[in-house]
């Protein structure tokens, strides 16, 4: 029983279910995790006043493939404010307040906020700043984390999907990829065919898969995008007897790699010098 009864007279809380505690379901059982020590214990009997200043209660979000890390927030009631929180192993570390946490990897990196800004936890207790315009929602294995840039619709709506209506152009779906921070409405790493607006990202897989709500052709619907295979060249060697380490300024040589272009076979430019760019491919040597 999660439930809880208040009564108004004088703003006590009292103790039907652990109210004020996070938890972990697993394999039948529940496992009750801690609060800040600076919260007010829940007296079984008398229960817990409502108006203590140091009052709070603990919300989970988010539990890594691994189950190793938790990540949460607590809830300052008279102080209106928040507190991010990281359980590992069921250890509690607490940050400093201002903020919440909404995803966690299985390095323990955690996705959230601290006050307006966009911010990456680790399990050591340092914080990545990613500056005003992108609240994080999910965070995946290879550190990329995905969100949007208009912040809660309501009280902790953008944690979860939202089950409100969006208005067109109210917000954009944010990638946050390799310390770079990507508009998926306006970045050239999104191949968007036309009639599609992304508003609100909510996950990423590691196969680097985002799923989120926006719209088609003016009606609000879900989408899922693909990433493009990323090109990687696996040896450069002498362009005639494809010897390593054969290859000098002023020599031809051939590179070998995988999703280097999307056409089989032999192409053939059509005319000498080569071209900068051959079949959506370029090639940089020494910049």
């Amino acid at each position: 029983d999660w439930s809880s009864d208040v009564c108004s007279s004088d703003l006590f809380i009292a103790n039907h279910g652990p109210f004020q505690q996070a938890g972990v379901f697993a394999n039948g059982t529940v496992t009750i995790l801690p609060i800040p020590s600076d919260c007010p214990p829940l007296n079984s009997t008398t229960g817990v006043n409502l108006k203590d200043p140091n009052f709070c209660y603990a919300r989970a979000t988010a539990i890594s493939g691994n189950g190793q890390y938790v990540a949460g927030f607590a809830v300052y009631l008279t102080q209106n404010t928040y507190a991010p929180l990281l359980w590992t192993n069921g250890q509690l570390q607490v940050f400093a307040k201002g903020g919440i946490l909404t995803s966690v990897n299985n390095a323990g990196q955690s996705a959230g906020t601290m006050g307006s800004h966009g911010t990456i936890f680790s399990s050591q207790g340092s914080q990545t700043d990613l500056g005003t315009g992108f609240v994080p929602t999910s965070i995946n294995n290879t550190g990329w984390a995905v969100g949007n840039d208009k912040g809660f619709l309501n009280e902790r709506a953008s944690i979860q999907p939202v089950d409100v209506s969006i208005t067109s152009g109210e917000a954009n779906a944010v990638l946050w990829a390799n310390n770079t921070i990507y508009n998926l409405n306006s970045c050239s790493c999104i191949s968007n065919s036309s009639g599609w607006e992304f508003d609100f990202a909510y996950a990423v897989n590691d196969a680097g898969q985002i799923i989120g709500t926006g719209f088609h052709n003016g009606v609000e619907t879900g989408f899922l995008l693909n990433p493009e295979p990323v090109p990687a060249v696996k040896a450069v060697v002498n362009g005639a007897s494809f010897a390593p380490g054969g290859v000098v300024a002023g020599a031809m040589a051939t590179a070998f790699g995988t999703n280097l272009t999307s056409s089989s076979g032999i192409n053939i430019t059509s005319s000498l010098p080569l071209p900068n760019n051959f079949l959506t491919d370029s090639l940089m040597v020494n910049t």
